[in-house]
């Protein structure tokens, strides 16, 4: 009676079938066995499985031949035994559907849903950008409409911008008798010129030359206030508006000196209204 053997293929090792085997033509009784053959039967072939001579056994593995997966994010037909493996980029899952502004692709060990902006223009502080990645153009630092650059942080406030607050608050003007006048540095030099002649108009009690003021005897001194109207004074008011003017500047100085003296100097320095007279 002849001997049946089991073939196999002689790559994938998988069973192809059985036939006779050859009798030696040297030996009685002996039988000539090939190669890619086993005198081993093959177990029953489960349903979703092929059965593999592998090691000197038979086995069985997973056999998805002819069923439609993706692979890469690529729909394919698989032509192999065994389990495709997702690490190599294998998946039976069909991809998902995109929604608007949205692109599929395969990723990590799976479908990944990703913004599709491809196409427009967004973006780079004032330069605009092409979009052509997929992605979040947000998580480039992108924007859909043009970004100023940021104004850059202020530094720690210097004795500096305290005599240029200061010097802007001599300036501004000083109240006297409730009629503002003003007090630019011209200005206070000429305050102090027609102080000075009433100063001498009330020691001597007599007229002097018109100057700064002065058009006469004591009572004949007058100024020009803020708004341009000209405001009658004695020597006496004369004077007491060049000693206001005089402590306008020198509560300013007093105050900017005693700010300076801070450590840190307050960032608010110039907006709180206690640190100056």
């Amino acid at each position: 009676m002849a001997l049946t053997i089991y073939n196999f293929h002689p790559v994938t090792g998988e069973f192809v079938g059985s036939s006779a085997a050859d009798p030696s033509p040297r030996e009685q009784g002996v039988w000539l066995v090939p190669a890619y053959a086993t005198k081993t039967a093959p177990p029953a072939k489960p349903e979703g499985e092929a059965v593999v001579f592998k090691d000197g056994q038979w086995t069985t593995i997973p056999d998805h031949r002819g069923e439609t997966w993706w692979y890469q994010g690529k729909e394919a037909i698989i032509s192999f035994i065994g389990e495709p493996e997702v690490s190599d980029g294998w998946t039976n899952i069909a991809p998902p559907q995109a929604g608007e502004n949205q692109a599929v692709q395969w990723g990590q060990g799976g479908w990944e849903i990703l913004a599709d902006h491809r196409g427009e223009t967004w973006w780079d502080g004032l330069v605009s950008v092409r979009i052509d990645f997929l992605g979040d153009p947000v998580e480039r630092g992108l924007s859909t409409v043009p970004v100023p650059p940021a104004e850059p942080a202020p530094g720690p406030k210097t004795s500096a911008d305290v005599n240029l607050a200061r010097d802007t608050r001599i300036n501004a003007g000083v109240v006297f008798n409730g009629v503002l006048y003003q007090t630019r540095p011209e200005d206070r030099e000429n305050i102090q010129g027609a102080y000075s002649r009433a100063q001498s108009a009330v020691l001597i009690g007599g007229a002097l030359p018109g100057d700064f003021g002065w058009h006469g005897g004591p009572s004949d001194f007058e100024w020009i206030a803020a708004d341009d109207s000209r405001v009658k004074m004695d020597a006496q008011t004369m004077m007491a508006f060049g000693e206001a003017v005089l402590d306008h500047k020198a509560a300013h100085i007093f105050a900017a000196n005693a700010i300076k003296a801070m450590d840190p100097i307050p960032n608010d320095f110039d907006e709180v209204a206690a640190y100056w007279p």
